[in-house]
C-alpha cells in the first residue's frame, strides 16, 4: 500500500534520485514476470505516482484516497486555474481510466485476496 504527498522537501536530492532507481527495479521486475500491485492509500501525488506506481498494469485505490501528480493548490499557483474539487478522488481516477478498482478500506483483505486469486492461482498462499 502507498500513501505519499510526494516526495517531500526535506528529502531533496536523495528522494529525486531514488526514484528513477525503484523505477528501474521495478521495470526489471515487471519484464521479469513478476506481479507488481499497487493500492492507494490516503493521499498519493507526485514523483511516485508518475514513476513507480504508474509502472503497475494493476492499480487500484482505497475509496477516501486523493490520487494526482500536482495538489490542487500547486494546480492553481502554477496554471492560475481551479480544478473541480472531486478531481483528485479515487472515483474520478476510475472514470480516466487510472486506476482499476476503488475498494471499500474495511474490505481491503478480501478484495486483495479476489485480486491475487484471479492473478496467481488457487494454490496462492495467502492469509
Amino acid at each position: 500500500m502507498h500513501t505519499t504527498g510526494g516526495i517531500r522537501i526535506q528529502e531533496g536530492t536523495l528522494g529525486v534520485i531514488q526514484m528513477p532507481k525503484c523505477t528501474m527495479a521495478v521495470r526489471e521486475y515487471l519484464d521479469a514476470g513478476g506481479l507488481y500491485i499497487v493500492v492507494y492509500d490516503n493521499n498519493s501525488y507526485a514523483g511516485p505516482v508518475a514513476s513507480f506506481l504508474g509502472c503497475s498494469p494493476y492499480q487500484f485505490a482505497i475509496r477516501s484516497c486523493r490520487i494526482g501528480f500536482a495538489g490542487q493548490r500547486v494546480i492553481r499557483e502554477t496554471t492560475g486555474n481551479d480544478i473541480p474539487p472531486d478531481y483528485h478522488k479515487s472515483r474520478s481516477a476510475l472514470r480516466r481510466g487510472q486506476i482499476q478498482g476503488v475498494w471499500d478500506r474495511r474490505e481491503f483483505r478480501k478484495n486483495l485476496h479476489k485480486v491475487l486469486l484471479i492473478m496467481g492461482s488457487p494454490n496462492l498462499y495467502y492469509r
